[in-house]
């Protein structure tokens, strides 16, 4: 996620959600110059790529947009949040059992 971030990819994605107050909120309140400030917003486009029902009934996200959004992009995204998410499980299961063992 922090290549997809740093590289032109997420100016990519800006463009494509210009109308999600949102992700304009987070644009503000970060920044979209040093890396951490646009790893940020790459977490917030992917929360908003992971449940868009939420944001488009919330008036965050127009529905157009997302239909338009680059479907390689989204898959980009969508298969980085799997990697974390099941990098995050490995780390867990790890530690419980290194907790077992050391018992």
């Amino acid at each position: 996620s922090i290549l997809i971030a740093w590289g032109r990819d997420l100016e990519r994605m800006l463009g494509a959600l210009q109308s999600s107050v949102w992700l304009d909120t987070q644009k503000r309140m970060w920044g979209n110059e040093r890396l951490f400030s646009r790893w940020l917003l790459f977490g917030t486009i992917s929360g908003i790529l992971a449940m868009p029902g939420i944001h488009i009934k919330r008036g965050e996200l127009d529905e157009q947009e997302l239909d338009s959004f680059p479907r390689s992009l989204r898959q980009r995204v969508l298969t980085a949040n799997s990697m974390m998410y099941g990098a995050a499980l490995i780390l867990l299961c790890v530690a419980g059992l290194y907790n077992l063992h050391k018992q």
